[in-house]
């Protein structure tokens, strides 16, 4: 994964802290050789707990719905779980995303 401004270490941060909340539900896998670093759009991609199946997590950012939304459905690698911001327009978002996710999470932060 490449690093290159300071909204991707923000939205690096975010989606690290929803992978947390999910290991320690027990939804995702806590084996560091089960997650693994992506390019963007998507930040990782980290094994369900008890599936043997894979997710790729990427966040959608306020105002930037349209060129993310393509991104995620152009570079589709299978089961996505898609963070959203809370003040992101979802409206947007459904009209853009072409590819099923298996998740949506709504970003609450700190």
């Amino acid at each position: 994964m490449i690093i290159s401004n300071t909204n991707d270490i923000s939205n690096t941060i975010k989606v690290f802290d929803v992978l947390v909340n999910l290991i320690s539900e027990g939804r995702i896998s806590a084996n560091p050789n089960e997650i693994y670093s992506m390019d963007l759009p998507y930040y990782i991609m980290a094994k369900h707990s008890k599936l043997n199946e894979y997710y790729s997590f990427s966040i959608i950012n306020p105002g930037k719905e349209v060129i993310q939304c393509k991104l995620i459905s152009k570079e589709n690698y299978g089961d996505v779980i898609l963070i959203i911001e809370p003040n992101a327009d979802t409206l947007l978002i459904k009209e853009n995303l072409t590819t099923k996710v298996k998740k949506i999470i709504t970003y609450k932060g700190e």
